[in-house]
């Protein structure tokens, strides 16, 4: 699982080292950020990703599965439907 993963090293691109992971992916973050996650994530096999997009802003990293962000919940459900699909 990832929240918000993004291109934030300086002198490193994230994005080609991900074409060798083969395993399932679930990726999140906040609605700004959909567009960057894409970005990073573009590599990965499709069959591999999940990639929970929310239609509700929300905030950057984990913090969008905090019960005091609003709309949490969609964020949860997205992860159990992922965990219940790897089992």
């Amino acid at each position: 699982m990832v929240f918000s993963p993004g291109e934030h090293l300086k002198g490193m691109e994230l994005a080609p080292l991900l074409k060798s992971i083969q395993m399932p992916i679930f990726a999140t973050s906040a609605k700004r950020e959909i567009d960057e996650v894409k970005a990073v994530l573009q590599y990965l096999k499709p069959k591999y990703l999940s990639h929970f997009q929310p239609e509700l802003e929300g905030f950057h990293g984990f913090e969008v599965i905090w019960d005091s962000v609003k709309g949490y919940e969609k964020h949860w459900e997205a992860m159990e439907a992922f965990l219940q699909s790897v089992e």
